[in-house]
């Protein structure tokens, strides 16, 4: 009976023994979607792909000459870095560290040993935990997970709703992902928050940027629709970051705001928000005379009101008509009072600067924010620029973008619409859309992602032969050349 009791025992503590140690290595979040404790710095989950055995941690400078940490693991474990045994729970000091460099770990449980490699980042760190296979529609319980390099920034973590965004990206193995933010574990409690310092908003979108050579020509590209203009031309933030799914490393993300009602400070029940979806209505070419009493009409989406609330069609519906059917005199006293010129002018120039194909009807928004403004322009998803298409290809620098709105105003030049034109191309020459000011924008992204190692990942996980030495050179000359092209066109208006 001693035998069997003691027998028992064992059994009962291999398993235990077991358990503990798989579920140290386990990707499988608990029951409140939390991570697993393998190694915490600072109060900072590391990071883990199972693939390659690999921790990642995100820090503020590129190397750090004596890092000490407050170091925190599993109680039945032990860890050695660099052969020096990790004391739990307290201050240890690893010595000198640097990002882009592999720092072997071994983690021992019950005797066995597991060896790993740590490595640093200077880029934030995302982790996404959950039970749900992520799909387009509907969105899947989650928690988010933001580790900031700044040790004086808090760890962010929350409940979020997770879902595929786009259609033709669907396609590629590497997906883009929208998620809400939530108050409980209910995928309809959504809640406003801030990250990254930016804008309180419930909808964020996480960019694969799949088909870009550079991974940050939409980056890149908002932030100088943001210079033109400042306040008065609305466009997303964005920040680069490395995204984890459970216990697995996706790679180089871009973390974007979402354009929605939240950000356009929409309070008004007269406000509006539309999406263009799809080609032809959105590019003023055609009038579709039926009256939707849907979120939907022409290929564009009425995203503010909601639709279930009420529609609103009127003011699209007529600026469409004005274009398509109106006569000359109609649409020149008219064209003033339905959309900004001023906005207008500035898109204009702005798609014409990276010669984005892509955004002359779909991957736009129209706005007002009351029944007294017009409506006014933004841009979305700039992938496919700056000497690329939307699916990577290269392009030249000898076209002009344009679409049946613009040719009207070209062809009847309200409001000397030509002039005005011409003087702000020739104004923003000379400053945020001088050669000088837009390859300094690129270059600053491009050094940001070459301090990291994340596209040797990429290119790694992906199949890809991504170079951005390279493609930096690639867009420095396209710009060059874009804007010579460019001086004279509006030069002969």
């Amino acid at each position: 009976m001693k035998k069997s009791f003691c027998l028992y025992i064992c059994v009962i503590f291999f398993f235990q023994s077991c358990y503990k140690e798989a579920i140290i290595f386990d990707g499988e979040p608990n029951n409140f979607l939390e991570p697993n404790l393998i190694l915490k710095i600072n109060n900072k989950d590391c990071a883990f792909d199972s693939k390659s055995n690999t921790l990642r941690y995100s820090i503020e400078y590129d190397c750090i000459g004596d890092f000490e940490a407050f170091i925190e693991f599993q109680s039945y474990s032990k860890i050695y870095f660099r052969d020096s045994l990790l004391i739990n729970n307290h201050m240890n000091n690893l010595g000198a560290i640097e990002v882009n460099k592999d720092y072997e770990i071994s983690v021992i449980t019950n005797g066995i040993e597991h060896d790993m490699i740590l490595q640093f980042t200077n880029l934030p760190i995302i982790q996404v935990l959950t039970h749900n296979t992520i799909i387009d529609e509907p969105k899947k319980l989650a928690r988010l997970i933001i580790n900031y390099p700044s040790l004086s920034e808090d760890v962010l973590t929350s409940y979020i709703g997770i879902e595929h965004k786009g259609k033709a990206s669907q396609w590629n193995e590497k997906k883009s992902f929208l998620f809400s933010f939530l108050n409980s574990q209910r995928t309809d409690d959504r809640v406003s928050k801030s990250i990254f310092g930016l804008k309180e908003n419930s909808d964020w979108w996480l960019d694969a940027m799949s088909a870009d050579h550079a991974r940050l020509r939409n980056k890149t590209s908002f932030e100088i629709w943001q210079q033109i203009e400042n306040t008065k031309n609305y466009g997303i933030h964005s920040n680069f970051v490395e995204l984890f799914i459970n216990s697995e490393h996706q790679g180089l993300y871009c973390l974007n705001e979402q354009m929605n009602s939240q950000l356009l400070d929409m309070f008004f029940d007269d406000a509006l928000l539309y999406k263009a979806v799809a080609w032809d209505g959105t590019t003023f070419a055609v009038y579709e005379e039926t009256v939707s009493t849907n979120k939907y009409w022409n290929n564009w989406e009425q995203k503010f009101p909601q639709p279930t609330s009420r529609i609103n069609w009127d003011p699209l519906m007529y600026l469409t008509n004005l274009v398509v059917n109106y006569e000359d005199d109609t649409f020149i006293e008219e064209i003033s009072k339905l959309i900004n010129i001023d906005n207008f002018i500035d898109y204009y120039i702005f798609i014409n600067m990276l010669s984005a194909a892509d955004n002359t009807g779909k991957n736009t928004f129209l706005a007002r924010k009351s029944q007294e403004d017009p409506l006014f322009i933004i841009p979305w998803d700039l992938e496919g620029s700056f000497g690329r298409f939307w699916n990577g290809d290269a392009v030249g620098y000898q076209d002009i973008q344009s679409n049946s709105l613009y040719g009207r105003l070209f062809e009847l030049n309200p409001n000397n619409f030509k002039t005005r034109l011409q003087n702000r191309w020739f104004e923003l020459r000379t400053n945020i859309l001088s050669p000088d000011n837009l390859i300094t924008i690129f270059e600053t992204n491009f050094n940001q992602l070459k301090k990291s190692n994340i596209l040797d990942f990429e290119n790694t996980k992906w199949g890809l032969h991504t170079n951005l030495t390279e493609e930096q050179e690639y867009i420095n000359a396209w710009i060059n050349n874009r804007i010579n092209f460019l001086d004279i066109y509006y030069q002969e208006l």
